[in-house]
């Protein structure tokens, strides 16, 4: 199983030379505000986007992360300060491209990172139509259309000079039956994604009796009016919900995609503020289920202790003094 197994922190906004260890399972980062823990998360993503990386980026950042892959290893280093950046991957030094394709290599790409790396914004992804259909296509078939509608409407711009020719006209049709195999995708997606969902949103609000539904408005274009209706709210709409139920929705689409997708890791950052206090000790269980389930490391931060102590293993930083 691919999954974080440490991040080294040499340097990054005011951490310094301190390492965070993890397991494959469910990892919590405890702690009040200003006690570091955003920046593992931005650290993360600072190492994994690179100039890509738009949130939270130190302009003197220099951090290690380190993949186990089952009986190897392989770590990634990124630093960078105001006038120059590097990469490298087990100490060789690569470019950007061949460092991304590195990264790849371990089931990553960077679309996938705004997603898999959440800055208490993931209710975001969820919250219209146009950004639930993107969140719905990080499954592999829909990934790999996309990817080929890329590179064909690359192949037809650069025939684009004039008449058109026999191999443009076929480029054409082809993107035609990539638009329609997408439809058809996501369509047969909708009744198994919102299987997975309501068994996520059961788990998460401790109710046998809940229902979170997958719909679209038009099977012709599924994407126009994909939203999540749930059945145990008086406000059955995702933008009237509650900001419990927001939480507990979007967490339950983020880890049935991540399942779905066979995608390695899910980090969050302060994941269960919005959830009423009452509630948390049956949300943590219902976290711990999901994410087995999802068969997922699960890096999370925290900063109240009724639910960091119920969640499971705490990662402890170690500063060196060197």
């Amino acid at each position: 199983m691919v999954h974080i197994q440490s991040v080294y922190i040499r340097k990054y906004f005011s951490t310094s030379r301190t390492q965070f260890e993890f397991t494959p399972g469910i990892n919590c980062l405890p702690g009040g505000n200003a006690s570091g823990k955003t920046t593992l998360v931005a650290a993360i993503n600072f190492v994994l986007l690179g100039p890509e990386c738009e949130r939270f980026t130190d302009k003197h950042g220099d951090v290690y992360i380190s993949f186990s892959l089952g009986d190897e290893s392989v770590v990634f280093h990124r630093i960078k300060d105001e006038e120059s950046e590097a990469y490298t991957v087990d100490g060789e030094e690569k470019t950007f491209e061949e460092y991304q394709n590195k990264i790849e290599e371990v089931r990553i790409k960077s679309q996938h990172l705004q997603f898999l790396i959440n800055f208490e914004s993931y209710e975001y992804f969820v919250e219209e139509s146009k950004k639930l259909a993107n969140l719905v296509e990080l499954h592999p078939e829909l990934v790999a259309l996309l990817e080929e509608r890329e590179e064909v409407m690359e192949s037809v711009e650069q025939l684009s000079t004039g008449k058109e020719s026999e191999t443009e006209t076929q480029l054409k049709w082809r993107l035609k039956q990539i638009s329609q195999e997408r439809k058809d995708i996501l369509n047969l997606l909708l009744p198994t994604l919102t299987k997975e969902l309501t068994r996520n949103y059961r788990d998460l609000c401790a109710n046998q009796e809940a229902s979170l539904t997958l719909i679209t408005q038009d099977a012709q274009s599924p994407r126009k009016g994909l939203q999540l209706i749930a059945k145990d709210s008086p406000s059955e709409f995702f933008f009237d919900f509650s900001g419990g139920q927001r939480t507990k929705a979007a967490m339950s689409m983020l880890f049935a995609l991540v399942k779905q997708a066979g995608l390695p890791f899910l980090i969050i950052d302060n994941m269960e503020d919005r959830v009423h206090h009452e509630s948390l000790e049956e949300f943590a269980r219902g976290v711990q289920q999901v994410a087995h389930r999802a068969g997922v490391q699960l890096i999370i931060t925290s900063r109240r202790p009724q639910f960091y102590n119920l969640i499971g293993h705490h990662v402890n930083p170690k500063v060196f003094l060197y």
